[in-house]
């Protein structure tokens, strides 16, 4: 008993409980409702999560029209085969029947522009090629507003990427490898420069790395002080909106020993 291959994290756990068709009218009903190609036959399987049903040419292999529903009756899956590999654009749905992802697939492998849904939400669409992540990719928040925008290579963050904190602060920089790099600069405004700076520091392997800086909107100084590999070392300042020192902070690997607020 053969189980299609759609997501094989899940669909690899399947056990087919029967199959076939009741007779000969109910499998030519199904192939027509189904839309089989010529030669194929339309077949039914019973499995863990509900049922799929789609068509077989001669060897035995998912060939067309494919579909899979939960046991609540809520669609599954909807898709195509051709020659037993997932071919043409494909949705998958959740229990509920909520939308989960949607796209493409040439010769079995995901290729081209893919959507992903989070409650039926989209939250990400990007490209694919020959089965991996690969291309432009932005995340969006709840809202549609994007919250990452860049590249991936093999499912990794790669190049420039831009991206926006919760308070819809941009900052900009560079991953290698799927880690941030080198300098990174975040500014107050959702459109980034000439907004005033928010923050600015280097990364190395993914880690804050030597000296940051947080601006204040009016251009003063709020904060700055060192990194060592993602945790602050030594002596921290913080500074009022007018320039003026409210406090310091001393830090050995990460970890606060002494702090003194100058002002309220």
């Amino acid at each position: 008993m053969r189980t299609a291959s759609f997501w094989p994290g899940l669909l690899a756990l399947g056990i087919a409980l029967g199959t076939g068709c009741a007779d000969e009218a109910d499998e030519r009903a199904l192939a027509a409702r189904l839309g089989c190609p010529a030669g194929a036959r339309a077949v039914e399987e019973i499995h863990w999560y509900g049922r799929a049903q789609g068509c077989q040419d001669a060897a035995g292999r998912w060939h067309g029209p494919h579909q899979t529903d939960w046991r609540n009756g809520q669609p599954r899956s909807r898709g195509a085969y051709r020659e037993g590999l997932e071919d043409g654009a494909w949705r998958r749905f959740s229990e509920k029947g909520e939308l989960q992802e949607e796209g493409t697939f040439a010769a079995g492998q995901r290729h081209g522009l893919w959507r992903e849904f989070e409650r039926g939400v989209l939250f990400a669409e990007g490209e694919y090629r020959q089965g991996q992540k690969r291309g432009p990719w932005r995340y969006l928040d709840p809202k549609g507003r994007a919250v990452a925008e860049g590249h991936l290579e093999a499912g990794q963050r790669e190049g420039t990427w831009v991206t926006w904190t919760a308070e819809r602060r941009r900052c900009a920089g560079e991953y290698r490898a799927g880690k941030k790099t080198g300098r990174w600069v975040c500014w107050h405004g959702p459109e980034g420069d000439p907004a005033p700076r928010w923050s600015e520091g280097e990364y190395l392997d993914g880690l804050e790395q030597g000296r940051w800086t947080a601006w204040h909107e009016n251009g003063q100084v709020e904060r700055t002080g060192e990194y060592r590999l993602g945790q602050r070392e030594g002596r921290w300042q913080d500074f009022a909106p007018d320039g003026s020192p409210v406090g310091w902070y001393d830090y050995q690997g990460g970890r606060l020993v002494k702090a003194e607020r100058t002002r309220p």
